[in-house]
């Protein structure tokens, strides 16, 4: 049952792992200043976080008082009060604390540098006590904190008063997490948590990592933003809830949570505890059957949430069963779930189910989560209301809340875009939604998109920002005439993200993640890559519910041509249900297209299901003293189709290469993951040193039919910078209509746009033979 909610300071220990820091426009490294205790250095993030573009009247890490109305609020933890607490004020540099005492404005801090929060929590915990940590910015200039810190019972951590969370950032240096509440009665206010480094929880609130049932309790976490930037990679990035599990008596409110979390929240021991107010969009494939683990509790109440699932549906929102007592579940908007409670009858006894919206929700974008002007999602009045809204109003007494953490509407009315546009500034007469000014422009427009939308990307004289990682259902489209009006580099802009976060595993310009349950298709558009980078990656493994196949069609892939002699790596790593049409492939690449993503060295490599037709492939820079070039990566194919592709080396290489795991596979002749069976049909190649390299034809069935191998005076390409095929090639009017080779395959429209249709189709990407 219900009882009243208690705080005190015990000291205990807790551990946890790490998570990835956010995208972050500007990136400086600075020593750190000095402090009263010794401290290191290391790389600086500063600036706002990202929003949703100029169409949005307020983007909700960005705006908003951190101090809320505590008038009348039955909730307090830790000490918030100068006066009668030990107070630390905590800079980036020195001179950057502005606060009273005694009526006399200082700006000293008491402890300076990256690692300032950390040395003062650790001077709490020697003391044996809590107390106040105020983190302040940089002079105007948001301040990043490293984190992995113990915070002993009775503390308050919380941003200096008038600061959004985006002016300060606490993130962790390695997988002991961001921060651990080793005693009760914490309060966390108004900043942001920025997981990190391939770890797990932003917040662990047990004294044992590994012991379920240590949790501490009495905290109030409220107004933070947390944030998780890698998603999965091929393998595991660790990610996990953004709480390890949930204390008693524990709130947690008025908190925006996005990004590549995953896994149930575990609120099995959140006796007495409330979820209330907080905005929680999963940027990925939850890995467990609800969001929320609400068995074996005893009074808890989650009201008021928003919850929203973009990838694959999940079967309920909150989980529970007949260990669940006390359970109150209402006011929340949930989207992507197939029920809102599951494994207990709403009309189990002690248990209220009220007010809850299921289904698609007005929200104005996943990187925006605010209701849309016009878009009814009215909160319960039988859910909590304390505190103040992540932008900046009081909640006690307000009339027509609104559900999560945000109060103030969007500009933008129902119904929810279906497309983004990015561009220079106008965008067909119009403001575009994402703009070039943007650092990484594409990845805030894919962070921008719903499910399902189209991302536009206008004609531009200048390469836009890449990568850009997909992670559900979108299609990616260069809206000029021709693929080369719309140019993608991997240029970085957002370095933070690169050196630390979501592009910190593979070096890729285009990435679509695993687990999507519908597909994406990229189109249009022209991927230049440096070295080492690969143009286009997707890591499915064959164990996906995708719907249907993920296209890239119409797309040309080139070196950016940075450094010659150092070609990029693979122009298209392509995992399980892609096809790929229409592509030309030309410039200092290594491979044209592998199959199947690179396994571990004990681990078998998962076979995949790929098909690619009407490929033109030119690499044209040799790579000395490596591994020489090859067309095609190949492991653990099956039911691979190849067709309709011309081929061209600039040194002699095989045309199928048994892809390596990344050690312990050496024997030269064949590897650990040799193809299951691939069709290859109507394929001309010249430069080609083997057919077969890693693998023979008795390793698997191989079906080679017009496989032709040409001399180096044959007729093949017109020119060095002109793929299509000189006249009188062998492979004019010499292609095979996809379709009889794998159902459901179309000839397409070439990459120029001509349309194949009704004749005999020639091999590669343009089609001249009409």
């Amino acid at each position: 049952m219900r009882g009243t909610i208690t705080y005190v300071g015990i000291a205990a220990l807790v551990s946890a792992g790490g998570c990835i820091l956010e995208p972050n426009p500007a990136f400086q490294e600075s020593a750190a200043a000095s402090s009263s205790a010794t401290e290191g250095t290391g790389p600086d993030a500063t600036g706002d976080g990202p929003s949703s573009g100029p169409t949005s009247g307020v983007d909700g890490t960005d705006t908003g008082a951190t101090d809320g109305d505590t008038d009348g609020d039955p909730y307090q933890a830790g000490c918030d009060d100068p006066q009668r607490c030990t107070t630390y004020h905590i800079g980036l540099v020195e001179d950057s604390c502005p606060h009273q005492v005694d009526g006399v404005e200082l700006s000293t801090c008491d402890f300076v540098g990256q690692f300032g929060l950390r040395i003062a929590a650790a001077t709490l915990e020697y003391e044996g006590e809590g107390g106040l940590l105020v983190l302040h910015d940089n002079n105007g200039v948001t301040a990043s904190y490293v984190g992995s810190v113990d915070i002993v019972g009775g503390t308050t951590v919380r941003a200096a008063e008038g600061l959004s969370p985006s002016s300060v950032r606490v993130f962790s240096q390695d997988t002991a997490g961001v921060l651990r509440l080793r005693g009760d009665g914490v309060h966390l206010h108004g900043f942001t948590v920025a997981c990190r480094a391939g770890g797990e929880h932003a917040i662990t609130v047990r004294e044992d990592l590994e012991v379920q049932g240590t949790e501490t309790g009495g905290h109030l976490v409220e107004n933070l933003v947390m944030i998780a930037t890698r998603p999965e990679d091929v393998g595991s990035n660790s990610i996990v809830p953004f709480f390890q599990s949930v204390g008693r008596q524990t709130v947690i409110r008025n908190n925006h949570v996005w990004g590549y979390f995953e896994n149930a929240l575990d609120m099995r021991f959140a006796t007495d505890s409330v979820l209330s107010h907080n905005t929680v969009l999963y940027y990925q494939e939850l890995g467990s059957t609800a969001a929320i683990d609400a068995t074996q509790v005893d009074g808890l109440e989650i009201s008021n949430n928003v919850f929203v699932s973009l990838t694959n549906p999940i079967e309920a929102f909150v989980a529970a069963d007949d260990t669940t007592e006390g359970l109150t579940l209402v006011g929340n908007a949930v989207e992507g779930f197939g029920v809102v409670l599951g494994g207990l009858e709403p009309t189990a006894p002690g248990v209220t189910v009220a007010d809850n919206t299921l289904g698609a929700l007005p929200l104005e974008s996943p990187r925006s989560p605010l209701v849309l002007v016009d878009g009814d999602l009215p909160a319960s009045a039988a859910g909590q209301a304390w505190g103040t809204s992540l932008d900046g109003m009081p909640l006690s007494g307000l009339a027509g809340r609104l559900p999560g953490a945000f109060q103030q509407r969007s500009a933008l009315a129902l119904p929810r875009r279906s497309v983004i546009t990015v561009g220079e500034g106008s965008c067909g007469g119009q403001p575009c939604d994402v703009t070039k000014s943007f650092d990484n422009e594409l990845q805030r427009a894919a962070w921008t998109a719903w499910p399902g939308a189209t991302i536009e990307i206008q004609p531009s004289a200048s390469p836009y920002a890449g990568p850009v990682v997909i992670s559900w259902p979108v299609t990616l489209r260069g809206a000029g005439s021709q693929p080369d009006e719309v140019v993608i580099r991997r240029q970085l802009e957002d370095s933070v993200l690169t050196n630390d976060g979501m592009w910190w595993g593979k070096e890729t310009v285009i990435d679509l993640t695993e687990s999507m349950g519908e597909p994406s298709v990229v189109e249009m558009l022209t991927v230049e890559a440096g070295t080492d980078e690969t143009g286009i990656f997707h890591e499915g493994r064959g164990s996906a519910s995708l719907v249907g196949r993920h296209e890239i069609r119409r797309v040309i892939l080139r070196d950016d041509g940075s450094v010659a002699g150092a070609p990029a790596d693979q122009a298209l790593l392509i995992g399980d249900d892609v096809v790929v049409h229409d592509v030309l492939i030309h410039g200092g690449y290594d491979t044209c297209v592998t199959f199947g993503p690179r396994s571990w060295s004990g681990s078998p490599t998962p076979s995949t299901t790929a098909w690619v037709h009407h490929l033109s492939c030119r690499l044209t820079e040799p790579e000395i003293g490596t591994q020489p070039i090859a067309a095609f990566g190949v492991a653990s194919v099956a039911d691979v189709v190849i067709a309709d592709v011309v081929v061209e080396l600039v040194e002699p290489g095989p045309l199928f290469r048994a892809q390596r795991r990344s050690s312990g596979d050496n024997d030269p002749l064949v590897a650990l993951d040799p193809p299951l069976d691939f069709v290859a049909h109507s394929i001309s190649a010249r430069g080609q040193g083997s057919l077969f390299e890693g693998f023979t034809a008795l390793d698997g069935s191989y079906a080679l039919t017009d496989v032709d191998e040409l001399g180096v005076m044959e007729l093949l390409f017109v020119g060095p910078s002109d793929s299509h095929l000189a006249a009188g090639a062998l492979g004019i009017d010499a292609g095979v209509d996809p379709a009889t080779l794998e159902p459901g395959l179309q000839v397409g429209v070439a990459v120029d746009g001509v349309d194949r249709g009704g004749h005999v189709p020639d091999r590669g990407a343009y089609e001249q033979g009409l």
